[in-house]
């Protein structure tokens, strides 16, 4: 059977890109938001649908870098660039099928003789990995004796396309229908694939001497540098790209070596669906938090008009709002950080929109979420317990239930050890969170009356050693009475919520008044002047320990709120007065138009001749106060 009849797929490396991005914004960040975005559209309705490709708008096959983008951006799609350098004679091979096939192909590199790489819409991969599988079978049929091939595990191949990108060689992985992944070269660059190769190999072993990986009982997973004995630990698994960041943090590596580290944790510690999800490149993988369809209550009609997203990208747990318009466009902001000024500039260039009241509109959402989920920042866990959580039988505590006095007369009796408990936890800074834990009971006296008694406790805890804090938790709601087993997992849920606490707390301007501002961050507030804008920035750099940049930002955007709300006070004015003069001049016209309850004749105050009525006597008039002239 000819090898060609058994392959099954290509393994396709592909980097996803925006069709436009804005210059002042970070590309990497728009990237991850556009591909996520349209992963969420395409998985949004799964129903079967008609769909057809319009070829009126972009011709099939083969078009120009910047045809493509244009056309990407107006069906509001991402484009996919391989990673899998090409040939000139894949290029035409390639070129061909996608006129077949219906879809535009543009490629980057074409003068050259290899390393040519094809972008094609994101919307068309499937069908482009079929033609990238086509093109395999074909050269495997063809020219089988100039094609060498060696096996490799799934997770090597991005490095090896990575190394192969460098040294200007070109390779495809195939998949075969045993499930073996395969890289084919060809063999007149057979010498140059080995040494690349055997580079590769001894990367990887070098990264296989360095790690140790251990799981205890409970799941807690420790990852170990034998050479320098530095170590990191987590409970929640990372996705590949988070691991490999901390790992280069941790141990001093480079970049590289860090990607091989976590690809290596994910191929010997993990199975099935984790496996899965932890390979995953997608842009998903890479949120904290993905929230959709954000509403405020009582917001702007306007505001149906775009979808609302709050993304948290794990590269720097800082939110962003997304407003996203019917075409595709969208625009991110950073109510916490940025002016009202640099929102607008947002908002027109990236979601095209220049109406100032729709603008408006938006940043006053965005604002209003930011304040929301800034008030959002305490967490609380709350736990009732009952007489089955508690062995009766344990010496221990039985006798915790009964108090007597000196002469072993009852003084109370507990109904239990522990009624209910409340912990606040609280993130202080980036590494530490401090935990309020309150612990209820209820005792009954002598007399049988009832008396509730409260034991609290406080916790200052750090994230750098989570097995520690997780022990310590554990002990502390133990003194306070909880059974051991139980506390062991309230321990974890309380590390939980404090991980899931944003560390940078967002300040929020809470009043602006004519000549200062009320500034909060958590818990603490203060009433700023603004008469000096300098030392304004100055004292809440001070008093709230940030950058002298961000201060600077808060009273700006102070400034223009108070700028915003005279233009609304003045538009309001201003719409009364036209109000006003309008039903003036219409009661004008009125009065005018008649007079005692009879129309005017159309020649001026002329009364017809026939309407002329008998006119009531002249009033008397009122006698003239004291020192007035007649």
């Amino acid at each position: 059977m000819n090898m060609s009849d058994d392959v099954t797929g290509v393994t396709l490396q592909v980097v996803q890109k925006g069709a436009d991005v804005a210059a002042h914004t970070a590309k990497e960040l728009i990237d991850l938001i556009m591909r996520m975005l349209a992963e969420m559209n395409r998985q949004r309705d799964k129903q079967p649908k008609v769909s057809s490709t319009d070829l009126t708008s972009i011709k099939p096959g083969q078009v120009g870098m910047d045809t493509l983008r244009s056309n990407a951006k107006t069906i509001g799609d991402t484009l996919s660039m391989s990673e899998n350098a090409l040939t000139k004679s894949d290029m035409q091979f390639i070129a061909q099928k996608a006129k077949r096939y219906g879809i535009p192909v543009a490629f980057s590199n074409a003068k050259s003789k290899d390393n040519i790489f094809a972008t094609v819409r994101t919307g068309d991969l499937p069908l482009f990995k079929q033609l990238c599988t086509e093109l395999m079978k074909s050269k495997i049929a063809e020219r089988p004796q100039e094609l060498g091939n060696f096996r490799c595990d799934a997770w090597e191949i991005p490095f090896l396309t990575t190394h192969f990108n460098k040294n200007d060689l070109s390779a495809q992985f195939i998949q075969t229908a045993d499930g073996e992944n395969l890289c084919i070269f060809e063999k007149q660059d057979e010498k140059a694939i080995k040494m690349t190769r055997d580079s590769f190999v001894q990367q990887c072993n070098d990264v296989k001497s360095d790690l140790a990986f251990d799981r205890d009982e409970s799941g807690y997973i420790t990852i170990k540098n034998q050479k320098t004995g530095k170590e990191i630990s987590f409970v929640q698994i990372p996705d590949k790209k988070t691991l490999a960041a901390e790992m280069q943090k941790a141990f001093d590596w480079d970049e590289i070596k860090a990607q091989l580290g976590s690809a290596r944790f994910g191929e010997e510690m993990l199975q099935a669906e984790q496996k899965e999800k932890f390979f995953s490149d997608g842009a998903h993988a890479q949120f904290k938090q993905v929230e959709a369809n954000v509403t405020v209550e009582g917001e702007d009609p306007i505001c149906k008009e775009y979808s609302c997203w709050r993304l948290t990208p794990k590269s720097d747990e800082q939110p962003r709002i997304v407003f996203a318009s019917k075409d595709g466009a969208f625009a991110v902001l950073e109510p916490e950080k940025m002016t009202r000024q640099q929102m607008r500039f947002s908002l027109d260039e990236q979601l095209g929109l220049t109406d100032r009241k729709h603008q408006t509109a938006l940043i006053h959402k965005a604002e209003n979420i930011a304040a929301f989920y800034a008030m959002q920042e305490t967490h609380t866990a709350e736990y009732t317990f009952s007489k089955q959580d508690f062995n009766l039988a344990d010496t221990a505590v039985a006798l915790g239930l009964r108090k007597t006095d000196e002469e072993g007369n009852t003084v109370y009796t507990k109904k239990l050890p522990i009624s209910s408990m409340h912990s606040e936890v609280n993130r202080t800074e980036k590494d530490f969170f401090r935990v309020d834990s309150t612990v209820t009971a209820i005792e009954t006296d002598a007399e049988g009356v009832d008396h509730t008694q409260q034991d609290k406790k406080e916790l200052v805890l750090s994230f750098s050693d989570k097995k520690a804090s997780l022990q310590q938790l554990r002990e502390l709601y133990v003194s306070q009475g909880v059974p051991d087993h139980i506390a062991k997992q309230m321990a974890k849920d309380v590390f939980r919520k404090a991980e899931m606490q944003n560390p940078n707390k967002p300040i929020q301007i809470q009043e602006v008044r004519e000549q200062s501002m009320t500034i909060a961050m958590g818990m603490q507030s203060a009433d700023i002047s603004t008469t000096d804008k300098q030392a304004a920035a100055d004292r809440v750099a001070d008093e709230f320990g940030v950058s002298a940049e961000l201060a600077e930002t808060i009273v700006e955007k102070a400034e223009e709120i108070k700028i915003d709300a005279m233009q609304e006070r003045e538009e309001i004015v201003a719409s009364e007065v036209e109000t006003a003069a309008t039903e003036h001049a219409e009661q004008r016209a009125d009065t005018m138009h008649s007079r005692n309850g009879h129309e005017l004749h159309p020649e001026g105050n002329v009364l017809a001749d026939a309407e002329v009525p008998d006119l009531p006597p002249a009033p008397e008039l009122p006698p003239p106060s004291m020192g007035a002239r007649r």
